[in-house]
């Protein structure tokens, strides 16, 4: 890779059109300057009087015109990007086609799946979203990254999931969150707020909106009769995300916040191009869907039903955990940059175990090669395979991916967070048939990666020198204690604080 190489990314946002086209591209945008890129963003004029960027970005905006003229904006950002980053609904294959004079690779972010695109790579967080959707829309050889386990979240989200606890709990008032996107042009804010005025529910409230929110002076007018909260551009989403017992919401950028942060939403659908998003989220249980046409009737009646139900937010909050992790902007930044390749040339990649691995996974578990180190020798069983599994896959501190080699899934890399280290043990195994090729080294640099800042210790039987070979060859170094070694984190992070 080039030194310093340039992302650029086109997208927009407003009062109409809010914030989650900016605030996808700006995580993703985050983790490829951790890793050594310059970024820059190409935005309208509207999107640059109205969207807050954080001060590091400020520098690195450029204005496109009216026109928008691809071969005008490549001079703009002078002349040559190693990727372009496209997440607009009003831009197509022609578009992008268009910028391959100086872009090198072509990244498109999309959930309507209406139009074709001409990328190499293209991203759609809609759960349940299938390859099918996109037969004809984009070249043969594109690289498809569907579902919200690649949703772009900031790094604060993964490390509240991990390291933190919902401040909820017996002996308070429910606390509501009403996030309704950065503007709510529309103000569904305050027809939440009303319905809940018609209420006895004895609640406490808090309002999060963007600055540049249009309804702003209305929503602070409503909040100050019932004694609420009102967060402008706020820069601990996450904690109060966490602070909420129940979060009235959009199927937008925030709903896989919440969804990471394991918070149950009652959702309203704001716009047509959030309809696929919420029906995925309700048919997965992890959200209950009100029309936003719907009167305040229905509002006030859900909340009450909701609220009145802890064991049932319960169950929707652990739903939500299981779709979204936070760590889909360190995957987006992985499928930007070339794949690592195995010692027979063939691409090495990670992605996340879904549930028709297991049968594979307990093959693998079962096989001799396998157990032959394992700190428990005993294969397990079928009935025990699957429980472990399950068990796994549900649990927010297990970071779980299936390694492939070529298009084949070829082992598995682990992480289970120990909050006594405060860091990630990591477990790989590589298919019994797939040994000597090197797999195994390319996944725990990818798994580096994948965990920049956070410390990975591997747990290593000193009678097996071939993974102390590979742990070594990895840049992990031995312990006070015996058999563990440790990789210190690459990126300095600041700690979670403890959630009281």
């Amino acid at each position: 890779m080039a030194d310093y190489p340039l992302a650029v990314f086109r997208c927009d946002g407003g009062p109409k059109l809010g914030s989650g086209h900016i605030m996808r591209c700006l995580g993703l945008a985050a983790r490829l300057r951790d890793r050594g890129w310059k970024t820059k963003f190409a935005v309208s004029k509207e999107t640059a009087h109205t969207i807050t960027f954080p001060g590091s970005q400020q520098t690195n905006i450029v204005i496109v015109d009216d026109t928008d003229l691809p071969a005008a904006l490549g001079q703009q950002i002078g002349g040559h990007c190693e990727v372009l980053v496209i997440d607009h609904y009003q831009r197509d294959h022609s578009y992008e086609g268009a910028c391959r004079d100086w872009a090198s690779r072509l990244f498109a972010i999309d959930d309507l799946a209406n139009r074709r695109h001409e990328c190499d790579v293209l991203a759609d967080f809609t759960p349940g979203r299938q390859a099918d959707a996109y037969k004809d829309k984009i070249p043969e050889q594109c690289d498809l990254y569907l579902g919200p386990f690649f949703a772009p979240l900031r790094r604060d989200f993964f490390h509240r999931r991990i390291e933190g606890s919902p401040i909820s709990g017996t002996g308070h008032r429910p606390h509501l969150l009403i996030s309704l996107g950065a503007t709510d042009p529309d103000n569904f804010t305050c027809r939440v707020l009303d319905a809940i005025q018609t209420t006895s529910l004895e609640i406490s409230v808090t309002v999060a909106l963007g600055g540049a929110a249009p309804n702003l002076k209305a929503v602070e007018n409503t909040l100050s009769t019932m004694n609420g909260t009102l967060l402008v551009d706020t820069p601990d989403m996450a904690h109060e995300i966490m602070a909420a017992d129940l979060v009235v919401g959009a199927a937008g950028t925030g709903a896989w916040e919440r969804c990471c942060l394991g918070r149950p939403t009652l959702m309203l659908i704001i716009g047509d191009n959030q309809r696929a998003n919420a029906a995925g989220l309700s048919t997965r249980g992890a959200a209950r869907l009100l029309d936003g046409a719907e009167n305040d009737a229905a509002v006030a009646t859900a909340l009450i039903e909701m609220l009145d139900n802890p064991a049932a937010l319960e169950t929707m909050a652990a739903k939500a955990s299981r779709l979204c992790d936070g760590l889909g902007a360190a995957r987006l930044m992985l499928a930007v940059e070339p794949a690592p390749k195995a010692k027979d040339a063939q691409p090495v990649r990670l992605r996340p175990v879904c549930e028709n691995d297991s049968t594979t996974l307990l093959y693998w578990q079962q096989h001799p090669d396998t157990r032959r180190f394992a700190r428990n020798p005993q294969a397990p069983t079928q009935a025990e395979h699957n429980t472990w599994f399950a068990a796994k896959r549900a649990d927010r501190h297990c970071i779980f991916n299936m390694i492939t080699h070529g298009n084949e899934a070829a082992g598995f890399l682990r992480f289970d967070y120990q909050k006594d280290r405060k860091g990630f043990e990591v477990s790989i195994v590589t298919a019994p048939d797939r040994h000597g090729l090197g797999i195994a080294t390319q996944a725990l640099r990818l798994g580096r990666v994948l965990l920049d800042d956070w410390d990975i210790y591997a747990y290593v039987d000193t009678a097996n020198t071939a993974s102390l070979r590979l742990f070594e060859k990895a840049e992990y170094i031995g312990t006070e204690d015996k058999c563990w070694f440790i990789n210190r984190a690459s990126v300095s992070r600041v700690p979670v604080e403890r959630l009281t």
